[in-house]
């Protein structure tokens, strides 16, 4: 039988940052399962997300990863730059707006300034979060464009 919506949600909300799994790092984890395909796209699994965690809850759980982002050994700080755009995903739309522009301006800007690894992390993040805010994502997609653009030139003249 098929989860219930609530108990879903939660799968569903990791999906699209799950693609750092593909990342070379994190060859030993195990494929992302099935129902991990996207993240939450309606209000449906917004709501049914909301069954599982409040409104405090998602903030408090943002405060302690960002607290953490910069300050964790290399191979968390790609979990929890994986672990920003879920968390702006299924946050109600006030505080979504609130943790938009504040989550992309991180991403873009240690995606610009870091090694390759972080900057893939930070690309499949800044991926993540396009899908999660869709529209509102528009004003940060031109220098995740630029900065992937960069990375993929920089990996043809290197390789």
């Amino acid at each position: 039988l098929p989860p219930s919506a609530a108990d879903a949600a939660p799968h569903q909300t990791l999906g699209a940052a799950d693609a750092v799994s593909t990342h070379p790092s994190s060859a030993s984890l195990p494929p992302p399962m099935p129902q991990c395909a996207s993240l939450p796209r309606s209000a449906e699994h917004r709501a049914a997300f909301a069954e599982v965690l409040s409104a405090t809850e998602v903030e408090r759980a943002f405060r302690l990863v960002w607290r953490l982002r910069d300050e964790s050994p290399p191979h968390l700080r790609v979990a929890l730059l994986a672990a920003l755009p879920r968390l702006v995903a299924v946050a109600p739309p006030p505080l979504a707006e609130q943790l938009l522009p504040l989550v992309a301006s991180h991403l873009l800007a240690r995606a610009a300034s870091h090694a390759s690894t972080a900057r893939t992390a930070c690309l499949l993040a800044l991926g993540a979060l396009a899908l999660a805010t869709r529209s509102a994502f528009l004003p940060y997609a031109a220098g995740a464009i630029s900065i992937a653009r960069a990375e993929i030139d920089s990996e043809r003249g290197g390789g």
